[in-house]
């Protein structure tokens, strides 16, 4: 996947809080596009601290904006074994797994992820396009209206609700 991919970062690691652990420096390096220092910097960190939830969810967007899709969802649900309740790890785990046509398994992340987050307009559009895909169009088209509630200006949630209500 492309750095411009669907996915987002949320920059919270498992504690709520950036500049644990060194990410602020790994995320300069990531969004600067200087990709192979984040993760050799990233994988330093690592090795003193195994476990780091941040560490391990920036590892796996390091690894997706590469294409490294199968390695990036290993990160992903590394973090999640040791964060159960990382909200990031959920969504973009959600995001690799619609993506590779495994609708059901990033459904559940997606809902995993709208627990954590229930006013994130763009959880509930992602809730709805894997919702649009499983062919499930009567709770995708209230998880649509559900993300423009959240944000009325959402124009790319109003435009795939037109076209679901539209079919």
């Amino acid at each position: 996947m492309a750095k411009g991919s669907s996915l987002r970062h949320y920059p919270q690691s498992a504690s709520g809080q950036t500049g644990r652990t060194g990410e602020d420096e790994i995320l300069r390096l990531w969004r600067s596009g200087r990709w192979a220092e984040a993760e050799q910097r990233a994988r330093r960190l690592l090795a003193v601290n195994p476990d780091a939830p941040g560490i391990l969810y920036l590892l796996g967007n390091l690894a997706r904006d590469q294409g490294k899709v199968a390695e990036s969802e290993s990160w992903y649900r590394r973090c999640l074994k040791v964060a159960p309740q990382h909200l990031g790890a959920h969504a973009n785990l959600g995001g690799l797994l619609l993506h590779r046509g495994r609708k059901h398994e990033a459904l559940a992340c997606y809902r995993a992820s709208i627990k954590m987050a229930p006013e994130d307009a763009s959880l509930h559009y992602n809730l709805a396009q894997c919702l649009r895909a499983l062919e499930l169009y009567a709770e995708a088209i209230t998880a649509y209206q559900r993300a423009l509630e959240l944000k009325p200006d959402f124009l790319l949630a109003a435009s795939d609700l037109a076209n679901v209500l539209a079919q």
